[in-house]
């Protein structure tokens, strides 16, 4: 199933048609907004605010890491990479992956940091890479063994946050390396990546 993914991919083809073959002012933000934390653990509890200093750090974002993203419309986000899954299974009984797939799951936190109500489908917004710079969507799976999935939908006032894990395809014996949140279901301008290698 890859109903997520189709819709990605058409809302990506959509902006690259509305945007030309240039981008204007795309950025990629490889910066912890939070307090440099040891990269590679996870932090348990506790939501990034995404206000902190810690841009000095030399070293890229990681797991663990909150990472401050905006799309054109004004929506500023804190977004939290806090755990990842290489072995998710499919408790739903029905889901398995593609043919030469297996699922892989990140568990990320949504902070609408700006003064309206955000909107968007987190599964849009989030890609994995590996080192060859292979990208791989999600995918819809009804419930896995990592613990409950982010909404399909999300709608956030001012101040709330969301929690959840997104499920993708990677070919198996794969190792994801990267890990992406752009907004506007994957067509803005902001991209936050965070590292795993």
């Amino acid at each position: 199933m890859r109903t997520h993914a189709l819709t990605a991919a058409s809302a990506v083809a959509a902006g690259l048609l509305l945007a030309g073959c240039g981008s204007l002012g795309s950025t990629v933000n490889t910066s912890a907004a939070n307090t440099p934390a040891a990269h590679g653990t996870a932090k348990s509890g506790g939501s990034g605010t995404g206000s902190g200093g810690g841009k000095s750090s030399s070293k890229p974002a990681g797991l663990g890491d909150t990472i401050d993203v905006s799309d054109e419309t004004g929506v500023k986000l804190a977004v939290t990479l806090l755990k990842v899954d290489a072995n998710v299974k499919a408790t739903d009984g029905i889901s398995t992956p593609p043919a030469g797939d297996v699922y892989y799951a990140v568990q990320v936190r949504i902070k609408n940091t700006a003064s309206s109500a955000w909107s968007d489908a987190p599964s849009n917004c989030m890609v994995v890479k590996d080192a060859q710079g292979q990208t791989f969507q999600t995918d819809v799976v009804a419930s896995i063994s990592s613990g409950p999935q982010m909404a399909a939908a999300v709608n956030l006032a001012s101040g709330d946050s969301a929690l959840g894990w997104i499920v993708f395809d990677v070919t198996k014996g794969d190792k994801v390396t990267q890990v992406q949140f752009t907004p506007l279901s994957g067509i803005g301008d902001d991209t936050a990546q965070w590292s795993l290698s």
